[in-house]
């Protein structure tokens, strides 16, 4: 797993938001990194239709909203000590929040940011701020759903990796290995044998149905082969390990072991054997993102991958 020096916790002061940071906060101490708060105050300055600008003194208002999120600041670092408070303001037509995260995140060299998928306004719901900085982010993003359990850091005992062979499925597999043995946990290496399917024009039966290429017991052979194979190429510290193989739609059966298997995080590279350079959104992994029952750790390429 890269190293990691510098945690970045943006933050609306939303709930969700608010059930992210004892991740941040414990990834930070575990890895004698520094943790950075920040909040960025959205103005849009140049949209004469943004309703601060129809307050008698706009600039007073402002004043008082960047006043209060210095304060919700404060309060998030009170526990936190040797922690970095950051405010900026994210100014522009039609701008939102995410300018302002990408950009101190580069600027001070980020190595993993944490999340919540959701926040306090429609705006900031998946999809917007959090979407938006797992696709164009260059770090690690590590998202956290809210939950009625939630508010504490949950151990990281049962790993899920789901792989598609590609070479940053092996980064994937080292990086879950490490955050599992950090709690005496186990990875779950996951594939899934996705038949293609076709549609009733091709009149193959008429209906919607997957249609194997070739004998499924070949294909799952094959499969069981890649998973072992990839198993002792990975790096990282040895974690008892089971190898699994599901039939179905990717995204789908994802979600479903996460749920029926209890997992306490999924690993996934963000891009696989599409080749891709940005996150695939609308794929397989986007599906995963909005629909997981657990936390999610999404890997970014390196250099060489």
């Amino acid at each position: 797993m890269r190293e990691i020096r510098q945690v970045l916790f943006p933050t609306d002061f939303s709930p969700c938001a608010e059930q992210a940071l004892p991740f941040a906060t414990e990834l930070a101490r575990r890895h004698g990194a520094r943790l950075h708060l920040f909040h960025a105050v959205v103005f849009r300055a140049d949209d004469p239709f943004d309703a601060a600008h129809f307050f008698p003194q706009p600039e007073e208002v402002l004043r008082l909203v960047r006043e209060s999120a210095q304060k919700e600041l404060a309060r998030l670092a009170t526990d936190r000590p040797g922690c970095t408070v950051a405010l900026r303001d994210a100014k522009g037509r039609g701008m939102s929040a995410v300018p302002a995260i990408l950009s101190y995140l580069d600027e001070q060299a980020i190595d993993l940011v944490v999340m919540g998928t959701h926040g306090g306004r429609a705006g900031q719901l998946l999809g917007s701020v959090t979407e938006q900085v797992v696709r164009h982010a260059r770090c690690a993003v590590l998202t956290v759903r809210q939950s009625e359990a939630g508010g504490t850091f949950r151990p990281f005992r049962r790993v899920l990796v789901p792989v598609d062979f590609s070479a940053q499925s092996r980064e994937a597999l080292a990086t879950a290995r490490e955050l599992a043995a950090a709690d005496s946990g186990s990875v779950d290496l996951l594939h899934v044998l996705a038949a293609p399917i076709y549609p009733a024009f091709y009149g193959l039966n008429g209906v919607y149905e997957a249609q194997p290429m070739e004998d499924p017991q070949v294909l799952r052979q094959r499969a069981r082969q890649g998973l072992e194979e990839l198993a002792r190429q990975a790096g990282g510290p040895a974690v008892p390990e089971q190898l699994w193989l599901e039939d179905g739609l990717p995204a789908a059966e994802i979600e479903r072991f996460a749920r029926s298997h209890e997992s306490d995080l999924i690993v996934l590279p963000s891009h696989g054997l599409t080749g891709v350079e940005r996150f695939l959104l609308g794929s397989t992994a986007e599906r995963v993102l909005h629909f997981a029952p657990c936390p999610v750790w999404i890997l970014k390429p390196t250099k060489n991958a």
